[in-house]
């Protein structure tokens, strides 16, 4: 994951994390969350994983579980 992060562009962060649990990430485009699509929009990551899974959850509370490289192919940044 961290290969697939680099070669789009990202810069990494300590330990070559991009992100951390907790923060609110931003993500322009829609995106696959295991067999559904979700809207762009502003989610929290809730649990990121060594191999790419991720939890996100909307301003509604709900959880869905992801992948790192579905938010990168949909151009997400951190919130600031």
């Amino acid at each position: 994951m961290k290969q697939t992060l680099l070669d789009s562009g990202y810069n990494l962060y300590k330990d070559g994390m991009l992100f951390y649990p907790g923060c609110k990430v931003i993500v322009p485009a829609p995106f696959k969350a295991g067999k559904i699509e979700l809207p762009a929009g502003e989610y929290k990551s809730r649990t990121i994983k060594s191999n790419g899974v991720l939890l996100l959850e909307n301003n509604n509370g709900e959880e869905f579980i992801s992948n790192i490289k579905y938010l990168v192919d949909a151009g997400f940044k951190l919130a600031e």
